[in-house]
């Protein structure tokens, strides 16, 4: 909680523009309170007293906290494949691409991919990385209305990367995807319509520029 605290005069000869800032830090810090505190004194017989009057906190002001606090404690919406899913039918996503969705997922699970979950609550959105190439950004997230999108640009920090991403645009652009100039250097939304007809190549290309797992066969005890 912030305080302003006005030591002399009236509330009503405080700024008008500091209480409009009052007013506009609440509406915009949905976890924090900031509050205006006047402080009124009153002096007899060598007696001095203090009475504080608070502004700031009103019931509207009241409501956007409460909206705040309930939305930040909202958990997201998908955790893992079939909350994700379920995020889908509930957007009216069709079943040609919940299914292409799941094969990209597959496709990325296949090749060991770290799965971060996005943290929306009315949209539910998954995003492979492979550390070994860039372990700080994602390739592409697929969120559950089926938009497909692309992070390129991400990917120029150093030679290998460059060629990683550049591999990879150039077997989407030879599969029939359209990418537009300067690709390489944007973060591209892709609508299902574009990706989804696409689905197979878009996993065959992932397959050809990802290096292949590598699976320990174990000896006979």
């Amino acid at each position: 909680m912030l305080v302003g605290n006005l030591s002399r005069g009236s509330l009503e000869q405080a700024p008008h523009e500091l209480k409009r800032l009052v007013e506009f830090m609440n509406n915009q810090m949905g976890t924090i309170d900031v509050l205006l505190v006047e402080a009124r004194q009153y002096e007899a017989n060598s007696v001095r007293v203090v009475v504080p009057t608070l502004f700031g906190f009103t019931e509207k002001i009241r409501q956007i906290k409460l909206a705040a606090s309930t939305q930040q404690n909202r958990q997201p919406v998908a955790i893992d494949w079939d909350s994700f899913k379920s995020n889908a039918e509930q957007k009216g996503t069709e079943e040609a691409t919940i299914t292409a969705m799941r094969k990209v997922y597959d496709t990325c699970k296949s090749l060991d991919a770290d799965i971060s979950w996005g943290r929306g609550i009315s949209l539910g959105s998954f995003s492979p990385k492979w550390p070994n190439i860039n372990p700080n950004v994602s390739l592409f997230s697929v969120y559950s209305n089926g938009r497909l999108e692309l992070h390129l640009s991400s990917f120029q920090n150093s030679e290998a990367t460059k060629e990683f991403s550049g591999s990879f645009a150039a077997k989407l652009l030879k599969g029939g995807m359209e990418l537009p100039d300067g690709y390489r250097n944007l973060w591209l939304g892709v609508q299902r319509e574009m990706w989804v007809p696409h689905a197979d190549m878009f996993t065959g290309a992932l397959q050809d520029v990802l290096p292949k797992p590598v699976f320990q066969s174990q000896s006979p005890e």
